[in-house]
Formats: C-alpha cells, structure tokens, sequence
C-alpha cells in the first residue's frame, strides 16, 4: 500500500530530485565564498567538500527519515477511520510504522540515490565505502527515532482535532536544532553540548557525522547507543500516550 500510494506522489519526488541539486549548488557557492574570504581550510571542524558533502547527506537522511504519519493519524481521527483501524489484526502504530517504510524504500531508489550520484559527479562529494555500512544503520535508528518523535506529536490529534499547527513547530525546532539546516559545530557551545542529551541531533548530525567519518573508536559506540536510548524512551512515551489515546477514542465512542 505504501509503495502504491507513494507511485500516486512521484511528481513530488521527481521535484526533490529537481530541488535537491539546486539547493545543494547555491550551498556550494555560499562556502566556496565563505572559504575564499575565512582564507582558512578549515572551518566548523569542516573542510571544504567535508562541507558540501554534509548538505547532500543532508538531503539524503531528511529523505530517509520523513514520514506523513502527522497527516496520517489526524486524517484517521477527523474522518472516523481509526475505529476500522483499531479493529486490525495488526496493531496501528506498528501498521504506520512499516506504512511508512514501505514508503522509505521507495524513496531510497526514487529520490535518495539519484541525488547522491548526480551529487557525486557535480560537486566531488566524499565517499567512503568503509564508512556506508556504520551509516546505514545509524540512518535506520534514524528512521525509527523521528518516526516515534512524530507518531508522539501525532496522537494529540486525538485531543486536538486540528493539529497541523503543533505538527509544523515540531518540524521547524528539529529542522533547526538537528543541524539540518547549519552544523551543529556552529551552534554556541553551550548547546552543543545539550544537544548531546537531547533527541535532535541524532536524527540529522550524527547520521551525517557517520558519513564523513567523524566518529572513531568508543565514540561509534556511544552514539549509536544514544540512538537506541531516544528511540526507546519514545517508545515508551508512544505506549502511555497511546492507551490514553484509546481510552478517550473509547469514551467518545470514536
């Protein structure tokens, strides 16, 4: 179902794959400028295609991890459909879970891979084979960690009817605070090391972070391992907010 539902969108991704190099091409003239001027090689922890090579990843992961489960449960609760969907074999979350890989598998063959090559031969971005296998993975618990976030902002569609206003803040705060938008080495260094114990960056940075090789030894380790925690205390969240969820659903006869 997903894989048919995401066919129905493949102007939206034929436009990624259009947007996607555009986007890429202006951050590349804006550091090239920002180099020339700092006369420095290094900038951020950074070199120059270090850097270029960061916002392709970034597209490639924020491809990866996107998940319209915001639209998906509050279109749900608006229109009645939860009640059918309570009755599956299958429980509904987990069903949203592998609806929307089923959508990410596509999109790495659609969308993630086509922009990785076109970026390869346009702009020279580093690649180590080496480094692939470590960042898969990360990109994975990537997947499951802003799926969980999401499916946790998400179920206020059972209090809030119109949540599409909390869906955007959330959005925006991790678009912003995951380093998606600017690396996290720029941010003061005050919330750099919060961001350690908050869930933003290992959704965006980190992943990124694993494709350039950054991290070595225990360092692997640890944010894997910080991965693994968020996604579990989200689960957990999930759960209590889901029961309650059901028991509301049930009291209002939904």
């Amino acid at each position: 179902m997903a894989l048919k539902d995401a066919f129905a969108y493949k102007f939206d991704m034929m436009l990624t794959i259009v947007l996607a190099p555009i986007s890429i091409i202006v951050s590349y003239f804006l550091w090239k400028a920002i180099f020339a001027f700092n006369s420095s090689s290094i900038i951020g922890g950074f070199n120059f295609t270090e850097m270029i090579t960061y916002y392709v990843i970034v597209w490639i992961v924020g491809i990866m991890t996107f998940t319209d489960i915001g639209d998906f449960v509050s279109y749900d609760v608006k229109n009645g459909n939860i009640a059918k969907s309570l009755v599956m074999p299958m429980n509904y979350l987990w069903f949203c879970l592998v609806y929307s890989f089923g959508g990410r598998i596509l999109a790495l063959f659609i969308e993630a891979l086509p922009i990785l090559i076109i970026s390869f031969f346009l702009f020279h971005i580093k690649i180590s084979l080496i480094n692939i296998p470590i960042f898969a993975f990360s990109v994975f618990l990537a997947i499951l960690l802003n799926f969980m976030m999401t499916t946790l902002f998400a179920l206020s569609a059972f209090w809030i009817v119109e949540n599409r206003g909390i869906m955007k803040i959330k959005r925006v705060l991790v678009h912003f605070l995951s380093g998606a938008v600017l690396p996290l080495t720029f941010f003061p260094l005050v919330y750099q090391k919060i961001s350690f114990y908050l869930p933003f960056q290992y959704m965006e940075f980190v992943p990124i972070n694993f494709w350039l090789g950054k991290y070595v030894g225990s360092q692997i380790i640890l944010m894997l391992g910080m991965q693994i925690v968020w996604i579990a205390i989200f689960v957990v969240l999930c759960a209590i907010v889901w029961k309650r969820a059901l028991t509301k659903a049930t009291a209002v006869g939904i």
